[in-house]
Order: structure tokens, then C-alpha cells, then sequence
């Protein structure tokens, strides 16, 4: 408006009245497509750590996620009980809210906090099982795998050299550094670049010594679960043949 000489002040309050009633119009778009609208997402922010430190809260928001779920027969009425038991007594758990206090969603990832405390609680497989699916839920086709199975198609893609997020990635990161012009390439970030494919290597072994360890130890568990049966079936046998 300011380049065309012959708009008068009556043209330009229009223009910008129009232009106000458009940005309107896109932003009820957005919030009437957008996730927070759903009671779903509500309903899920039950496992947020912020909630979790006022039980009461909590608990509301997990009952509404659950009657959601079991009208989509995402979960049974039973198990929906179950999970709802199971919470309350997590949530309340000194060491869980001692750990809800301090936790830093910059540096800390959501699953690992919670299995964490599942381990040191000793909670049961009926919250472990729905955590984890609303956390997956949740998750998406983020490009960071969070230590959940997704879609590995959306995790490829999205991983690879030219994908869009590794461009927005790279984008975001040299403009954090004071743009291409200002940006300092040192002889340590060579190096890092370097070797970045062996330390790839280093931590794709580990990956697989920690599955080896874990699939030694599932076979040990069931050999054992095995011979136990045996003895069972023999003992049973012995028993019936003295009575």
C-alpha cells in the first residue's frame, strides 16, 4: 500500500481490515483442525509430569482417555480398571513425584523417565503396555526413534541424508550459528565429521551385543520355564500314582 502514491487513508484502513479478517480466518482453521481441540489430547496429558504432580488431575484426564479408548475398543472395560488402579498407585509414589519434580523435557526423553520408574516400582505389565501405546500414539513419525517401534518407512525416510528434516536440521543448525557467512568450520568439527561414521559402527555393535544378551537371556528364561513344567508334569505324575 505504501508504494501506490494514489491509495488514500480509506484504502488503506480496508486493506488492513481485510487483511486482519483473513488472519482470523486462517487461525480458527488452524484450532479447528488442531489436536489440542480433541479431548483425546486432554485426555492424554495425564502422563505429562507437570499433571502427574497433581494426582486429582491426573486422574480425571486418565478417565477420560480410557472412556475414549474403550469406545474405540482400544482397550477392554477390564483392563481399562486395571490401568486406572495401577496409575493411582504410581502417580502417588514418592519416588515418582520426586522424579516428576526434576524432570527437564530439554534433556530428558518422556519414555525412558517413566521406564525407569516402572523398573524401580515394579509396576505392572497393564500400565507398562499403555503407557507405551499412547506414548507411540503420541509419537508419531518424528525423524528420532524414542525407543518405540513405529512406522520404519516415516523413520527412513525421514532419516535420510536429503529427507526434508535433516535439511531443516542442518538449516536450523547454521543459522543458530550465526549464519553460513559468520559460520567457523573448526578443525575439531572435521574430525567429528570424520569419524562420525565409526562411532555409527561402535554404536550399532553395541545395539546388537544388547539384543544378543537380550535374546540369550528370553532363551535361558524359556529352557528354564520348560523344565519347570517337566518337573510339574512329574510331580503330578508321582503324586497320583501314590494317592
Amino acid at each position: 500500500m505504501r508504494k501506490i502514491k494514489e491509495s488514500s487513508p480509506s484504502d488503506d484502513y480496508t486493506f488492513r481490515k481485510d487483511c486482519a479478517t483473513a488472519y482470523k480466518t486462517f487461525c480458527e482453521k488452524v484450532f479447528e483442525r488442531s489436536p489440542l481441540k480433541f479431548q483425546f489430547t486432554k485426555g492424554i496429558s495425564c502422563l505429562d509430569p507437570s499433571v502427574i504432580l497433581n494426582p486429582t488431575i491426573a486422574d480425571k484426564r486418565l478417565s477420560v482417555c480410557l472412556e475414549i479408548m474403550v469406545s474405540n475398543n482400544w482397550i477392554t472395560g477390564i483392563k481399562a480398571d486395571g490401568v486406572k488402579e495401577s496409575f493411582k498407585v504410581f502417580i502417588r509414589n514418592p519416588v515418582v513425584q520426586k522424579y516428576m519434580e526434576k524432570f527437564k523435557r530439554e534433556k530428558e526423553r518422556l519414555d525412558d523417565v517413566f521406564f525407569s520408574l516402572f523398573a524401580v516400582c515394579n509396576s505392572p505389565d497393564n500400565l507398562r503396555s499403555f503407557v507405551k501405546f499412547i506414548l507411540i500414539l503420541s509419537h508419531g513419525s518424528a525423524f528420532v526413534e524414542r525407543g518405540f517401534s513405529i512406522n520404519s518407512e516415516c523413520l527412513i525416510e525421514n532419516q535420510l541424508e536429503k529427507s526434508l528434516v535433516a535439511l531443516r536440521q542442518i538449516y536450523d543448525g547454521v543459522v543458530g550459528a550465526g549464519g553460513i557467512n559468520d559460520l567457523v568450520i573448526t578443525k575439531s568439527m572435521i574430525n567429528f565429521v570424520k569419524n562420525s561414521h565409526n562411532r555409527y559402527l561402535e554404536a550399532l555393535e553395541r545395539r546388537k551385543e544388547t539384543s544378543r544378551e537380550k535374546d540369550q537371556a528370553v532363551a535361558e528364561k524359556r529352557k528354564k520355564d520348560m523344565l519347570k513344567r517337566e518337573l510339574q508334569a512329574k510331580k503330578t505324575k508321582i503324586d497320583g500314582r501314590l494317592s
